[in-house]
């Protein structure tokens, strides 16, 4: 069925208006878990200067992510309640969200299937602050192609470091013939050596302002790899239902690789994403394995939401 635009309109601000009543109502519920840090840095903030502020972020939250401490300074000193804000940005995630699957020719129907069962979504709405701003600005860096929110992402949250070492790699060395072809497509030095010069600098800027944070990242969760099994199942799906079988492989094996090393709670949502942002939506197999996802993501959903009213988290 072919929707106008208006149409589309009508179902992005009912989806808005949704998520905002929703949201509002069950935040005050999540007051466990990383939530905690979360609200105290929140307040804590308020009416600090902006260096004092950050002295007390990073003493709250041990992170030195910027974008997201200057998100939440800003809209604290303003005297906004938290609960209010993060229900805005919920809404604004999850229109994100929907509009770039409805550019990539997703009914209607199937988008909202994927908002209401979409378990990674809930986390990012009432768990992961700092991954549901890096999402925000992943989201609009794809939907303008504007190469300016993928760095923001970043800063926002090193999360984002992942799928966007993936997306360069792929770009870069230009997979999308090898099928075709025994040899990659050769690529300028130029473009190369812009390439390389760009993730030296990206590297080292990371490491500056995220080196600390990284390094107790990986002494955290180092080989603790028994998530793996979900992305290796959401790999073999986009292997099953992309157009583009190499970028999929690429993409998929620096994810796995970061998996083993990190942990995969949080690059597991990279992944169905990427299932979602790979697939072919004239393969009827694709569909098919949306909706499976959907039964398995709204199982999930419900325990989810069910542990943040029982138990606060």
């Amino acid at each position: 069925m072919i929707v106008s635009n208006i149409q589309f309109k009508v179902f992005i601000a009912f989806i808005f208006f949704i998520t905002f009543i929703f949201s509002l109502y069950l935040s005050p519920f999540h007051i466990y878990g990383d939530q905690e840090h979360y609200n105290e840095a929140y307040y804590a903030v308020r009416s600090e200067s902006f260096t004092d502020a950050w002295l007390k972020y990073t003493s709250i939250i041990y992170t030195g992510e910027p974008i997201h401490f200057s998100i939440i300074w800003f809209f604290s000193s303003l005297g906004l309640d938290k609960n209010l804000v993060m229900s805005f940005s919920n809404s604004l995630l999850a229109i994100l969200y929907s509009k770039y699957l409805f550019d990539k020719k997703f009914s209607i129907l199937l988008i909202a299937l994927i908002l209401i069962s979409n378990y990674y979504l809930l986390t990012m709405f009432f768990t992961l602050e700092r991954t549901k701003f890096a999402f925000i600005f992943f989201l609009l860096g794809l939907i303008y192609r504007n190469r300016f929110f993928y760095l923001v992402s970043v800063f926002t949250h090193s999360l984002m470091l992942f799928p966007l070492i993936s997306y360069i790699v792929c770009k870069l060395f230009n997979f999308n013939n090898l099928v075709n072809s025994r040899h990659m497509k050769r690529i300028s030095s130029k473009s190369t050596k812009l390439g390389i010069l760009g993730l030296l600098f990206l590297g080292i800027f990371l490491y500056y302002f995220l080196g600390d944070h990284l390094v107790s990242k990986f002494n955290s969760y180092a080989f603790i790899n028994f998530e793996i099994y979900q992305i290796l199942i959401i790999f073999l799906f986009s292997l099953k239902t992309a157009l583009n079988r190499n970028e999929v492989f690429v993409f998929f094996t620096i994810i796995i690789i970061s998996i083993i090393i990190l942990g995969g709670d949080r690059l597991n949502m990279v992944g169905y994403f990427a299932f979602l942002h790979f697939g072919d939506l004239r393969k009827l197999l694709f569909k098919q394995l949306i909706l499976l996802l959907v039964c398995f993501y709204f199982i999930k959903s419900l325990i989810y939401v069910n542990m943040i009213i029982t138990i606060g988290g």
